[in-house]
């Protein structure tokens, strides 16, 4: 390649790798929140659980905190699917939860959805919606 058609195709690629580097580094980011959302869900840590929820301040958030943690205690947490928004500001996963109930000891399963979005404001992954439906 003569030399200047080389310098706008390296210019080009530094243009739009820029974006890709930004998306990268967010999803990289995302791989250790869900990692860590992973493990306190396994270990029925519903306290830091509920940190990473959007809506994870509330007073109802604390009752269901609580009350989680006295009744489930969860046994496996598998994502099965997962797919990311266009845009990289979204990924939904479809994630099978095995668990029991303390006081009844049968294990149960549920399968559910959760969709993470992109906070810019406290610039990390939030997890929409509420808790799993442990029946």
């Amino acid at each position: 390649m003569p030399k200047p058609t080389f310098t706008f195709f390296l210019v080009g690629i530094l243009i739009t790798g820029c974006v890709t580097i930004r998306d990268m580094n967010r999803l990289n980011r995302f791989n250790e929140i869900a990692t860590d959302y992973k493990q306190a869900m396994r270990w029925s840590d519903f306290e830091t659980v509920n940190d990473y929820r959007k809506e994870g301040k509330s007073e109802d958030s604390f009752k269901k905190t609580q009350q989680l943690k006295d009744d489930i205690q969860v046994i496996s947490y598998e994502v099965r699917d997962i797919s990311v928004s266009p845009d990289h500001e979204e990924v939904r996963q479809v994630v099978e939860i095995h668990y029991y109930k303390r006081d009844r000891m049968i294990e149960k399963t549920i399968k559910t959805e959760e969709v993470w979005a992109y906070d810019d404001n406290r610039n990390m992954w939030v997890l929409t919606g509420d808790f799993p439906d442990f029946e």
